[in-house]
């Protein structure tokens, strides 16, 4: 806020405060200061992942975790940015290829409403009061409930896709595992040219 001024806009991340109910439009709307544009494409590339498809993503974590060095410093900067690049683009593929697109979205158990609205209720009132001007946070967290499950949300991947899917998720990963390793930022690179949402 000190470096920008005036120039600093905090926006809630809240669908229904957004232009059009999407981020992409809004951000284009803010940033040229009028709505006379048109945004080519058909589908979002950051749509949230189902179960399905977070159990793949945990899958390849789960892999690369299996082919890390016990010798890897616990603060490399080189190897995590390299990893987040990794999951970025393997969960854009996953969801480009419709992998298990028909699962169920993970959901908040309902046990942890009350708790969550406890906890967090100071921090959306400030966020409301510092930077919003209105109760967008606020309201956001009351609602929390409503989508709130009570059953229960598997993340193991066997129990939504067959033993050849798996196996041959696992073979790609492994080769990319293997090749972050051995050169962590040349990985970064190479993989970030793969990102869908650049295309």
């Amino acid at each position: 806020m000190l470096t920008f001024g005036e120039r600093f806009v905090a926006k809630p991340f809240v669908r229904s405060e957004f232009y059009k109910n999407d981020v992409v439009e809004d951000f284009f709307k803010f940033s040229l200061g009028h709505e006379n544009f048109t945004i080519s494409g058909t589908a979002s590339s950051n749509t949230s992942l189902t179960l399905p498809q977070l159990s793949l993503l945990r899958l390849a974590h789960l892999v690369l975790d299996g082919h890390r060095p016990s010798t890897e410093p616990k603060k490399n900067p080189s190897f995590f940015e390299a990893r987040s690049s990794f999951g970025r683009s393997i969960s854009e593929h996953i969801n480009a290829r419709k992998l298990g697109e028909n699962g169920a979205k993970l959901r908040l158990p309902d046990v942890f409403v009350e708790r969550v609205k406890t906890r967090y209720s100071k921090d959306a009132n400030a966020l409301d009061e510092t930077f919003f001007g209105g109760n967008a946070m606020s309201t956001a967290l009351e609602s929390c409930g409503t989508k709130a499950t009570r059953e229960s949300q598997s993340m193991e991947v066997g129990d939504y896709f067959n033993r050849e899917t798996i196996e041959a998720f696992s073979a790609t990963t492994e080769i990319m595992a293997k090749m972050l390793v051995k050169n962590p930022r040349r990985f970064a690179k190479m993989v970030s040219a793969t990102r869908l949402m650049f295309e």
